[in-house]
């Protein structure tokens, strides 16, 4: 896309509490630091008035909007914004403002520089403490832990949705889940593709606005599927290496 760096891909749902001052600070970032910016919307099934307020900010001209008539889910929506971007650098961030938006330039710049993946990484040593909830951190550094030991892979991150992908990379990841674990998913398969994923340290915040549409348990579900998935994966990539 002419005269863009980067598509910022942003899926939502129900979000309408936190919209106003969402938007108010893309609109101040659009032509900043790791831009010019492509803005996209990803509004998964909304019921509030999400669809509308994205539509009235449209209006502008500077962000765009994609909507699912009904919600179809995290893995869903990632994968109709990555169809729907037009530039060569794609960056996807959560709708909540808990990944902050200064660390994207540096995720833009490392694709720029060489990496086929950039992960905004909450669980570096170097990020400091995040502000969320004990639960949240518990579960996703766990998670991160357990997939760093299944795919054989040292990232630190492995649930953070905040990255960057170079699209003829990101064109070579497949991934199935509708989920939330899609984002997981997609570093998996990258890992196991021998991709060049970098990481930047990130201090992860904590919402201000609307609740979580995490589904736990269905996402604890989710991810222990995959985890075997994983562990069957990098099993099968050691063997044939061997072979080789």
């Amino acid at each position: 896309m002419t005269g863009v760096r980067a598509t910022l891909v942003i899926p939502c749902l129900n979000e309408a509490d936190g919209l106003p001052g969402l938007i108010e600070r893309l609109d101040t970032m659009r032509n900043g630091p790791g831009g010019p910016w492509e803005i996209l919307f990803v509004d998964d099934g909304s019921t509030d008035d999400t669809f509308r307020l994205l539509s009235d900010a449209s209006a502008a001209g500077w962000l765009r909007v994609v909507r699912h008539p009904r919600n179809r889910g995290l893995g869903a929506a990632l994968r109709t914004g990555f169809a729907e971007a037009r530039a060569s650098i794609v960056v996807a961030t959560d709708a909540d403002l808990t990944c902050p938006f200064e660390t994207l330039p540096a995720l833009v710049k490392l694709v720029e520089d060489g990496a086929d993946i950039a992960c905004g990484s909450p669980w570096h040593p170097a990020s400091g403490s995040a502000e969320c909830s004990w639960s949240r951190t518990l579960l996703s550094r766990a998670a991160s832990l357990l997939y760093m030991l299944a795919v054989r892979r040292r990232l630190y991150s492995w649930t953070c949705m905040c990255r960057a992908y170079r699209r003829s990379s990101l064109e070579r990841i497949r991934f199935d889940a509708d989920g939330f674990e899609a984002v997981t998913e997609i570093l998996v398969t990258a890992a196991l593709d021998r991709q060049d994923i970098r990481e930047v340290p990130m201090k992860l915040g904590v919402r201000r606005a609307g609740e979580s549409k995490m589904p736990m348990l269905r996402t604890i579900r989710g991810h222990l599927a995959l985890l075997m998935r994983a562990v069957g994966r990098t099993n099968g990539s050691a063997r044939r290496r061997s072979i080789d």
